[in-house]
């Protein structure tokens, strides 16, 4: 009769019991990775340098740049690298520009299948050292982002 009983309550919690489905979906990266290194920048990125300046020269981190207005070597970058960070397909790019006033140029775009999309450019005086301080002033509109049309080839 007990083993009767103990197989009626199996069976009944066997058949209480809802079946878990897994989602089928890809777990998305939330994080940024910061690669910091000039050699990191990605060609669409360089292009947009380029672009901006008439020449793709940025110093990395611990390299000499022309900080003021005064260009005493013409060999080396008016702009330093200060953050290079990627989450899936999105790209930030920091540096700061010398010359009359330094100043922080922030740019974050996507880059998919060697196309670059959503280009925005903004400048501050802010600290814009790593991803927190971007985040903090972008939520508070402290960057004023603006979109730069891009044509694609």
């Amino acid at each position: 009769m007990r083993l009767i009983f103990f197989t009626f309550v199996i069976l009944l919690i066997c058949s209480c019991h809802e079946k878990t489905v897994k989602p089928n979906y890809k777990k998305i990266d939330t994080s940024w990775i910061e690669l910091n290194e000039k050699d990191s920048i990605p060609y669409e990125i360089l292009t947009v340098l380029k672009t901006l300046k008439g020449n793709k020269k940025i110093a990395d981190r611990n390299e000499a740049y022309e900080a003021t207005d005064v260009i005493e070597d013409t060999t080396i970058p008016m702009r330093q690298l200060r953050l290079l960070a990627r989450k899936n397909n999105d790209w930030r790019l920091v540096y700061i520009q010398g010359g009359i006033g330094n100043h922080y140029v922030y740019l974050e775009c996507k880059i998919k299948n060697d196309s670059l999309y959503n280009l925005k450019i903004g400048e501050s005086l802010s600290d814009l050292e790593n991803n927190d301080s971007i985040t903090k002033l972008l939520s508070q509109n402290k960057i004023n982002l603006r979109t730069v049309k891009i044509i694609n080839k």
